[in-house]
């Protein structure tokens, strides 16, 4: 029998030979350990598999021996160290370059380290990055800069493999030749017979792939390359050259070693390329033979890559195909394949083959049933793919992208473009389009219906999306159909008919789905809506029996501490705050935040429940509970991941109430906060009534420049915006007049004369004597020169408030220049009269009206 399954070699063999060199290290005490402690330490850094710190200390120990001796010692062993490092079959990316150009200095200072297993190591680490560049280049579309550095990369590296295998081959014949001439030298290095056909062996493996990556890269010299992988393939794995493929059992290989089925793949893909496919799925059966699930996980992968690589396009559409309907295939893999499938589809699509075009659907339909929202966003940038609007798949990945985003961030606009694509594409498909693929479509837009609170088109969808799934994707059936129960619960709300409905939705997720976890919620589900006609203390009752080892207790202490708040509340309303009331909401909200099964967002929720009514509440020791409630929030507020939930926004709500309540100087950095990310929501007016506060007094009580009061014209046009700027909204509403008057004195105050003149204009127009708009507006039209639309304000301000104030003096003066522009004399007569009325003119008004009477009899 020439059955050789000797294949210990390569890297297994190496890696045990490596991991029993011994390496001692100093102490990180002056004390030196004995050799017994140093392999101890040294066993025990193996076990966690730590090498690398092994390479460390080496590097560090070198770096500090003087000793000549010692050094070579030393570096001796670190060579072993890093060999062993950079042939490790899983190695660490961020270090393999670092220990790669480390070894390579080490050999510079100590040639005669040069050993066949570092050079071999040293090649592999070359290989690893060479491998990761050409499949960078591939799915490029054979982007011409990488393919120049690629083909250099393999041209240098195939020629290093190959002189390493004449120097090896060479040494192991004057091995063999000493060994038969009883010569049997102990060296001290790894070149011994058993080692040297393990580096050649490995040699011989990196040989058969560089040389198949060539024949894909380089396509005139194919063929010859072709044969170059395939010698040395069936070398590496010890098939004669003239033993058939199709002849060989499983039992030939040692699939113990991972290497053997990495270079067994190589063979197919090289029979593959060859024309030979019989060959190449001979190999493939090979391995399935193995009984290793993690084989049977790779090979449709490498099937498709070999496929792809060949160009054989229709075939790889075929595999696809066959994969699509496959129900064994795990998760993981199953995204490797169709990420596979993607971009090779996408570096073949300049073709413009249909094949190529119908296989990136197929990927994009394989992860969009997964749900792969990562890998889809990410082909899309890297390919800079447009969504097309006309079909069903580009409609549906759009939309499921718009929906992703829109959960994270509670963007309604985003919520809306999901449904309109998602309702897009269900409205384009054609009529042969995969019912089940539809249905995973109508299951995201049941779910925006779900999350705008439209629970009559969400329950209508999510029951489609159960019937057609039930049987072939029963894990989105149950979720949808758990969700079409929270629907019906939520329509029962407000009819109470549709109750049953609920009720026997709940059954049918019994029977149906009774492996979902969320079947464990649904007695506790029962419960609440049975307890829903209950008045909130009756209620409460009721939950206070339940069992706290029951599966939902904690889903019951949430109902608790949500049903006691609106008991203290109405308690509370009705009378004095109820102590004891209030004392039963902390002890259950406190229950609810360390149960382990409690969420954040829960807690959270909770305990602004009792902070809200901490500050309702308003004791003398509001201020200190309050605060170390907000403290404790703020952990679980910054776990939710999203500063734009509504949960998070009603956080830094309190946590403004609590600032403003107690004068604190965080109170107006939170109202701003508030300002820029609560737009159109209750904490939005809060903020905006607070700032606006703090604006007015900064007008009455600073000189500040344009510039700086630009911020308070935001919140006052934000304010107005909001409260309303109708002329009916004006006429209705005090707080948009307010905020139209203090707009237009800043307006004033910073000199856009024509802006505080429109609104001053609008609100004379709408409340014509009212003498605060009627000043206003008239010192802005002095401003703008328009003195006769002053004149008629500051005749009606002159008429209309009593002699001897402020404003009367200040209308008689203005109404004196007004007039002046046309007829001096009756100005004059004007001021007269004025001082006939009041004969103590107060010092400030006297100058001006003495300035104002010199002015115009000089004229």
């Amino acid at each position: 029998m020439m059955l050789r399954k000797r294949l210990r070699h390569s890297l297994a063999t190496i890696l045990s030979l490596l991991l029993m060199v011994g390496i001692s290290f100093q102490s990180a005490v002056a004390q030196t350990p004995t050799a017994d402690e140093s392999r101890a330490l040294e066993d025990y850094l193996r076990r966690l598999d730590l090498e690398l710190i092994i390479v460390k200390q080496l590097e560090q120990k070198l770096a500090r021996t003087l000793d000549a001796g010692e050094r070579a010692r030393l570096a001796d062993r670190l060579a072993r160290a890093y060999a062993a490092q950079l042939l490790n079959p899983q190695p660490a990316p961020e270090s393999e370059q670092d220990i790669q150009k480390s070894a390579k200095r080490l050999i510079e200072i100590y040639p005669e380290l040069e050993n066949p297993l570092l050079r071999v190591a040293i090649h592999h680490a070359t290989f690893q990055q060479v491998n990761l560049d050409f499949w960078e280049w591939w799915y490029s579309g054979g982007a011409p800069d990488l393919n120049q550095k690629v083909t250099e990369e393999l041209r240098e590296l195939v020629g290093d493999l190959l002189q390493l295998k004449r120097r090896v081959e060479t040494r192991r014949k004057e091995l063999a030749l000493n060994a038969q001439f009883g010569n049997r030298t102990d060296l001290s290095g790894m070149e011994n017979l058993e080692n040297l056909e393990n580096v050649l062996m490995h040699t011989q493996y990196l040989i058969g792939w560089t040389s198949y990556f060539r024949s894909i890269i380089e396509r005139e010299d194919r063929r010859e390359r072709l044969e170059t992988s395939e010698h040395h393939f069936r070398e590496f794995l010890q098939i004669e050259p003239e033993k058939v493929l199709m002849e060989l059992t499983v039992s030939w290989f040692d699939f113990d070693s991972g290497w053997t089925a990495r270079g067994l793949i190589g063979l197919a893909l090289c029979k593959q390329a060859q024309g030979q496919p019989d060959a190449s799925q001979k190999c493939f059966d090979l391995l399935s033979q193995a009984n290793q699930e993690k084989l049977d996980q790779i090979i449709p992968i490498w099937k498709l890559k070999g496929l792809l690589l060949d160009q054989q396009i229709q075939q790889a559409l075929s595999l696809a195909r066959s994969l699509e309907k496959s129900a064994s295939t795990r998760l993981e893999s199953r995204v490797r394949f169709w990420e596979t499938a993607a971009r090779g589809g996408l570096s073949l699509s300049s073709s413009e083959s249909h094949d190529a075009s119908r296989l990136i659907q197929l990927a994009f339909l394989g992860l969009m049933r997964d749900k792969q929202v990562d890998m889809i966003r990410r082909l899309i940038d890297e390919h800079n793919i447009r969504l097309p609007e006309d079909n069903f798949l580009g409609n549906w990945v759009a939309g499921y992208l718009l929906f992703v985003d829109a959960e994270l961030t509670h963007d309604r606009d985003k919520f809306r473009l999901a449904r309109e694509r998602l309702e897009k594409a269900l409205s384009v498909a054609p009529a042969e389009t995969n019912e089940a693929d539809k249905a995973r479509c109508r299951f995201f837009l049941a779910w925006v219906h779900f999350r705008n609170r439209q629970f009559e088109k969400a329950e209508q969808e999510f029951q489609q999306v159960v019937n057609l799934l039930r049987t072939e994707d029963r894990a989105i059936a149950a979720q949808a159909h758990w969700y079409r129960i929270q629907s019906l619960m939520e329509i029962s709300r407000k009819s109470p008919r549709e109750t049953n409905a609920a009720f026997t939705a709940m059954d049918q997720m019994l029977r149906w789905f009774p492996d979902s976890a969320m079947t464990e919620r649904i007695e506790f589900e029962k419960m609440k809506l049975n307890l829903r006609s209950l008045p909130d203390d009756e209620a409460v009752s009721r939950l206070q029996t339940i069992s706290r080892d029951r599966v939902s207790y904690v889903d019951v202490l949430y109902d608790l501490v949500q049903r006691q708040y609106r008991v203290w509340l109405s308690a509370t309303q009705r009378g004095p705050p109820d102590q004891a009331a209030f004392d039963k909401l902390s002890q259950w909200e406190r229950e609810y935040r360390i149960h382990p099964d409690s969420t954040a967002a829960r807690r959270l929720r909770a305990m602004l429940l009792v902070i809200d009514a901490q500050l309702r509440r308003n004791n003398s020791d509001e201020s200190l509970a309050v605060k170390e409630l907000l403290e404790v929030a703020t952990r679980f507020a910054n776990q939710l991941g999203n500063t734009t939930s509504p949960l998070y926004l009603e956080y830094k709500y309190y946590n403004f109430l609590f600032a403003e309540r107690h004068g604190s100087p965080d109170a107006e950095a939170l109202a701003n906060w508030l300002l820029g990310h609560a737009r159109n929501t209750r904490y939005e007016n809060s903020a905006l009534v607070f700032l606006a506060q703090q604006s007015k007094q900064r007008m009455t009580n600073d000189q500040s420049t344009a510039e700086q009061l630009q911020p308070d014209i935001a919140v006052y046009r934000r304010l107005l915006e909001v409260s309303g700027d109708s002329d009916d909204a004006l006429k209705k509403s005090s707080n948009s007049r307010i905020a139209a008057f203090q707009l237009a004195l800043l307006y004033a105050e910073t000199e856009n004369w024509e802006d505080a003149d429109e609104l001053n204009q609008r609100l004379i127009d709408l409340f014509p004597r009212n003498p605060d708009f009627l000043l206003a507006a008239a010192r802005v039209k002095m401003k703008l020169e328009q003195f006769e639309s002053a004149r008629a304000i500051w005749r009606i301000l002159a008429g209309g408030v009593k002699a001897g104030e402020d404003v009367w003096y200040e209308s008689k003066h203005q109404l004196a220049v007004c007039v002046a522009r046309n007829a001096t004399e009756s100005a004059l007569k004007l001021i007269r009269q004025t001082r006939q009325l009041s004969p103590g003119l107060p010092d400030k008004w006297k100058r001006s009206f003495d300035s104002l009477e010199s002015s115009l009899n000089r004229q």
